[in-house]
């Protein structure tokens, strides 16, 4: 009855039907009260198995100094009521306490919810450690959003219905965008008018303005709806529905139990339960629990993995396409700084490339680096030739297979001969080069990089050159609130210096000086990142851009936007994986794809119109 979500009446409905008599309900509340304790207990023992695990993971994950008896974690506080509106009972409030638990020696250091002061007052008197307060985003933007409804309310004609949309979405955008930013929120916030008006003044954000005019919504790692979900199992899975009245007795108590049970274990809590209480739960009943688990979690893997679970799946004519699995969500690698053996410090060396036309297939024409004294120069004589474009800006250009510099022909090589002479350079400096350039995470590393791997030259590079340092993001900490970052600008605003930009050789005379006179070696440090984060990266940028070519006729067709396909080509999905995932689960498969949660967020979107707009793609384009 409790796991069914049914009452005495039910109950009594159901026998009555088949010609079985009616059971009394006092007889069935007993029952009930019997197998109440059993079903707390092991709800609550699975919440305790879950706060392990997460203290286990915590410690796996995290770098923190912490001992294994006391983990500090975050908390998410949310709580129900069996009736809507102001209806509210407090006898039937229902509290789900997420991520956390008192107990077991996991300490709640961080309690998320809404913006009710007096939660926090009351955890503070009883609570010996300190628990620090954060407000949830949704709820700071709800408690922002009627106050500003309040002020309309008050000021007849003030503000429109869309003007406090607005100031709600750019609330959000500035609290999303800092934090643990204190000084940057103030600044973001009180730049939120004048930008209503059209004033980006000195008090406008360049990351707000940028932020708010992006689509894509930026979630909490904290949301209340983490709460509402829990609670949805209460309601949405039929133990305690809002349409009926289970608050009066400890019944509630019992169906918040199974729910959580539900969730936690699976439908074979209700085995678990009856052993409890020394009975054998029937063959029917471990049967069917199994089978609704396993049902459940076969639609999960077969949406990302195909038909895998099939008898006969071997002999199957289409079995190729079917166990093509949906790749899991993918992000940006998280960059790793370079490190030595021996503890050897590094010898900074700044290195500059010239190309062809600008794009991945770019062949580098000039390559030149200093180490304090020390040059090298090459000039390479490119196999597709230059194009005007970039003529015009390097003033190197090809001409019967010679390559010439401001119309004077120069001594240029093949590519293998100036890479062996680069790498030779570099290992006669004896120590472990960090490279220096402007713009080498987007450009020169990613250049060389490649160049390297067509000489197959990558091993003998890695072992005396452990990474890079990008200059340019460098400077914009070192010098905040310029208007250029260029290094021509730099040079002609730092030493009043000009000198002949886009020759490899100058660039890094003058990024050398540069960097000498307003580089500490924690900026430079900070700022680098290893060789074999530069292969992950490049191999991450690579699979994007082949997904979001894919994605192109979903763009052509206005079923998504740019940005959406974007960030389904950095999860990792391409066009084929869209449309398997729309063949083996229909609408609801495509949208458990999209929607997947990772790192607290929609893997792409949860929005249901753009979902739609992509199921009526793929219907009228089945093939």
């Amino acid at each position: 009855m409790l796991h069914a979500g049914i009452g005495a009446t039910h109950v009594n409905a159901l026998h009555t039907s088949i010609n079985l008599p009616a059971v009394h309900k006092n007889t069935l509340k007993a029952r009930e009260r019997e197998i109440g304790p059993a079903l707390e207990k092991i709800a609550k023992s699975s919440c305790k198995n879950a706060i392990e695990k997460e203290k286990s993971q915590l410690l796996k994950e995290s770098s923190r100094k912490e001992s294994p008896e006391k983990v500090g974690i975050g908390a998410l506080y949310d709580t129900g009521w069996q009736k809507r509106g102001k209806g509210h009972n407090s006898f039937t409030g229902v509290e789900l306490s997420l991520e956390c638990s008192s107990k077991h020696n996991a300490e709640v250091k961080i309690l998320v919810g809404d913006d009710d002061s007096a939660t926090i007052k009351r955890v503070k008197e009883q609570v010996a450690h300190h628990v620090e307060k954060w407000s949830d985003i949704n709820h700071a933007k709800a408690s922002f959003t009627s106050h500003l409804y309040a002020i309309q309310s008050q000021f007849k004609g003030q503000l429109s219905a869309k003007v406090i949309q607005y100031f709600s979405k750019c609330f959000g955008y500035a609290l999303v965008q800092n934090r643990n930013n204190t000084e940057g929120l103030k600044k973001n916030l009180k730049a939120i008018v004048p930008q209503a008006f059209g004033k980006n003044d000195h008090h406008c954000s360049s990351s707000l303005c940028g932020f708010s005019k992006r689509s894509l919504k930026f979630p909490s790692q904290f949301t209340a709806t983490w709460g509402e979900a829990t609670r949805g199992i209460r309601e949405t899975h039929g133990k305690a529905p809002k349409i009926r009245h289970y608050g009066a007795s400890e019944s509630n108590d019992f169906r918040v139990a199974c729910a959580v049970s539900q969730k936690n274990i699976g439908h074979t809590y209700v085995s678990e339960a009856l052993q409890e209480l020394q009975l054998s739960p029937g063959s029917y009943s471990v049967k069917r629990a199994n089978n609704v688990d396993r049902k459940m979690s076969r639609l999960r893997l077969e949406i990302r993995e195909g038909t895998q679970y099939q008898s006969g799946l071997g002999f199957s004519a289409t079995v190729h396409a079917e166990i093509e699995q949906i790749p899991t969500p993918t992000t940006l690698p998280v960059t790793r700084r370079p490190c030595t053996t021996d503890g050897m410090k590094y010898e900074q060396v700044v290195f500059d490339l010239e190309t062809t036309p600008r794009g991945n297939n770019a062949e580098i024409c000039q390559l030149a680096a200093i180490h304090s004294t020390d040059e090298f120069n090459v000039y390479i004589l490119p196999s597709h030739g230059i194009s005007p474009n970039a003529a015009a800006v390097n003033k190197l250009s090809v001409k019967n297979g010679h390559l010439f510099y401001h119309g004077r022909p120069v001594a240029a090589v093949q590519l293998n001969v100036a890479i062996g002479r680069f790498l030779d350079w570099l290992q006669s400096l004896k120590r472990p080069c960090l490279l220096l350039a402007h713009n080498a995470k987007l450009f020169d590393a990613k250049h060389l990089q490649r160049a390297l791997e067509k000489c197959n030259q990558i091993t003998r590079f890695q072992e005396f050159v452990p990474g890079f340092c990008d200059t340019l993001p460098a400077f914009k900490e070192v010098l905040p609130n310029r208007k250029s970052y260029s290094q021509e600008n730099l040079a002609k605003d730092l030493l009043q210096a000009t000198y002949s930009a886009h020759n490899a050789l100058s660039d890094v005379r003058m990024l050398q000086e540069l960097c000498n006179n307003f580089l500490n070696v924690k900026v430079v440090e900070k700022h680098s990142f290893s060789f074999s984060w530069l292969q992950e990266y490049i191999q991450f940028l690579n699979q994007k851009r082949r997904n979001l070519q894919t994605l192109q006729p979903l763009i052509n067709a206005k079923a998504i936007s740019k940005g959406i396909a974007e960030k389904a080509a950095r999860s990792g999905l391409s066009l084929a994986h869209l449309v398997l995932a729309f063949k083996r689960g229909g609408d609801e498969g495509l949208s458990n794809v999209l929607k997947e949660k990772f790192n607290g967020k929609a893997r792409v979107t949860k929005k249901r119109e753009i979902i739609q707009q992509m199921c009526t793609f793929f219907r009228e384009h089945p093939n």
